[in-house]
């Protein structure tokens, strides 16, 4: 499975690679890319853990065809049904990533095994934790129709990896951190509200505005943004427009630049 890796260096050297991806807006589609030619694993989902086992979780990053609304039935109905979650609050040490066991149906609730695995296809899983900070980077690699389960030597080699995986994974969502984040919150959203906000002085962006940028800068699609905000996807790409015309900027990529440019700003006047 990852046999390109291991020739360059004991599976880790292209893995490695990604760090220069962080805080991009690069980020998501070369981790995808990753994980395809790796390890043949064309799904998958991140999800932020709260600390609070009271509070919904976030997805921060998903690759399916299903993924807003698997995203969102997790989220909205599911999580609390997930098998892992207990082990997640109950089982695992900060900033040590842990390998999640690989559970059989009988492990899950029949409504979640239903809506989560059939419904989408996902006919076997892989999954990490990682505590960081207060959030936990719950990350899972689906196998779908057509392909093929993990196998043992597919999960040895996942958990080799793993580790450094979900490291990245976490280092580039807290790199939109402004260090305002309240503890619990999943990935700073508010406080990615207010840097998009405080990008435009001249004309303020709304609201809405600011949350829809927030959440293209953590990684979500038009699709899942009109889920986590309750619009039409229409009215997604109207907010974007209007927002990229108040800050004067034509694309994603020139978004993440200004806040890139503004975290920099922040740091250097800390220091």
């Amino acid at each position: 499975m990852l046999a390109g890796d291991r020739a360059a260096g004991g599976g880790f050297a292209r893995a490695a690679h990604l760090v220069l991806d962080v805080g991009k807006p690069t980020f998501a589609a070369a981790f995808s890319t990753y994980l395809r030619q790796s390890a043949n694993i064309q799904d998958y989902m991140i999800v932020a853990y709260p600390r609070s086992p009271n509070q919904a979780p976030g997805c921060l990053l998903s690759a399916s065809p299903a993924a807003p609304q698997l995203a969102h039935l997790y989220r909205e109905a599911f999580y609390k049904l997930d098998p892992n979650r207990s082990i997640i609050f109950n089982d695992l040490d900060e900033d040590e990533v842990c390998t999640l066991p690989a559970l059989g149906d009988e492990h899950y609730d029949p409504s979640y095994r239903e809506a989560i695995f059939q419904s989408n296809g996902i006919i076997d899983k892989f999954a990490t934790a990682f505590w960081r900070n207060d959030i936990c980077y719950y990350v899972n690699y689906y196998r779908m129709n057509g392909q093929s389960s993990f196998s043992i030597s597919d999960r040895d080699e996942l958990s080799e990896v793993g580790n450094l995986l979900s490291k990245i994974v976490a280092r580039h969502f807290e790199s939109f951190d402004t260090g305002r984040r309240s503890p619990g919150s999943p990935m700073s959203h508010e406080s990615l509200c207010r840097m998009v906000q405080e990008l435009s002085s001249a004309s303020p962006l709304t609201t809405r505005e600011a949350q829809v940028c927030a959440l293209i800068l953590m990684g979500c699609s038009s699709e899942a943004i009109a889920l986590r905000l309750d619009i039409a996807v229409n009215s997604v790409l109207t907010y974007r427009r209007r927002a990229y015309e108040r800050l004067s900027i034509t694309s994603q990529n020139e978004l993440f630049a200004k806040v890139l440019t503004r975290l920099s700003a922040s740091q250097l006047g800390a220091s």
